[in-house]
């Protein structure tokens, strides 16, 4: 017979557990007036996984008794319960003519709270009441007279009724103002746990797009330094490859002008050797002056073609020249194209 009871005791407590475990969404999609208690979605929630605060919502969409689509969140929530209490304000008349039609159930529920609320005044001011009838009981004792005494009594009687009464007001009162104030602070915490839990996700998500702006300001300056020593290189590149241009620019001006030197050299030794050769001849042979002249012409025209051969050598260093300088004026134009692209990508940079 023991047995028995210990296994039940085991089945409830196991049922007990199951409750607990099972966590139901809380999203408010009614709301009483008169317990002032909201009615919950009751969607089931996925059980709690690690040691985090657990979720009241379960952040899906559902369609409300109102027939409108919401997304079951802690925010909406906070805003969902101030419209319903708002709703419930404005149908108030509403709800008192549908509570009117039950005046039973009220009355009975009214009488309750009625005897509840004498037994109370009557329990903390009955020792008011026996100092008060004692006081009466001696003064009849004293008097003499029984008709005063009673009417004395009488009068006391009433004092203490009216006291009692007015205590009982205030009792009323200080109920009624205690039920209210419990009322709005119950409602103040729930208010005050729903905006905290709306801030902690409005911190979170701005926390994330913080994150994400420095994640994406961190790689916007990598992909600029990079720019930056890409277009460095590309300086020192450029720079490099005009230096070597000019170089060879100048190697071969050097090379031109040697080559020209060389021949105007060699054609006017050639040249003063043939004029010497004909004079000898004219002065060795004077009666061979056909030959002489034969000989000098031949010296005019081989001075012609040295003088021909240096003009011709001549405009080939001024044509190497112009090409020297019209490489170094491209080199230089792309250099300045490349400080361009730098500054434009250090600008975007910043």
């Amino acid at each position: 017979m023991s047995d028995q009871p210990e296994s039940a005791g085991h089945g409830t407590s196991a049922s007990a557990d199951q409750r607990a475990d099972l966590r139901v969404c809380k999203f408010p999609v009614g709301y009483d007036p008169e317990t002032e208690e909201f009615e919950e979605a009751g969607h089931p929630l996925p059980p709690v996984e690690g040691r985090g605060r657990p979720v009241d919502y379960c952040g899906e969409q559902h369609v409300d008794p109102d027939g409108v689509l919401r997304v079951h969140s802690r925010a909406n929530a906070f805003q969902r319960k101030r419209e319903l209490k708002l709703e419930a304000a404005e149908s108030g008349a509403s709800q008192r003519r549908r509570s009117a039609g039950r005046p039973v159930t009220s009355a009975r529920a009214t009488l309750a709270d009625l005897l509840a609320r004498w037994e109370m005044v009557t329990t903390a001011h009955r020792d008011q009441l026996i100092s008060i009838v004692e006081a009466a009981q001696q003064v009849v004792a004293t008097a003499g007279d029984p008709d005063a005494a009673a009417a004395e009594v009488a009068a006391v009687r009433r004092e203490a009724k009216a006291e009692v009464d007015a205590a009982t007001t205030r009792a009323d009162e200080a109920e009624d103002d205690a039920r209210t104030a419990r009322r709005e602070l119950a409602a103040a915490l729930e208010d005050k746990t729903l905006a905290e839990g709306a801030a902690e996700d409005a911190i979170a998500d701005r926390d994330a797009k913080v994150a994400a702006a420095e994640a994406d300001a961190t790689a916007a300056r990598a992909a600029a330094e990079a720019a930056e020593a890409r277009a460095e290189q590309i300086q020192i590149q450029a720079q490099q490859q005009i230096a070597a241009a000019e170089q060879q620019a100048r190697e071969l001006v050097e090379s031109v002008r040697a080559e020209a030197a060389a021949t105007i050299e060699s054609a006017e030794s050639a040249a003063a050797e043939q004029i010497r050769a004909a004079e000898q001849a004219r002065r060795e042979a004077e009666s061979a002056q056909h030959r002489a002249e034969s000989a000098q012409a031949a010296a005019e025209q081989a001075a012609t073609d040295a003088r021909s051969d240096a003009d011709r050598v001549r405009d080939q260093l001024d044509r190497a020249v112009a090409d020297a300088r019209s490489q170094a004026e491209a080199s230089r134009a792309e250099i300045t194209a490349l400080r361009e692209e730098l500054a434009s990508v250090r600008s975007e940079a910043r």
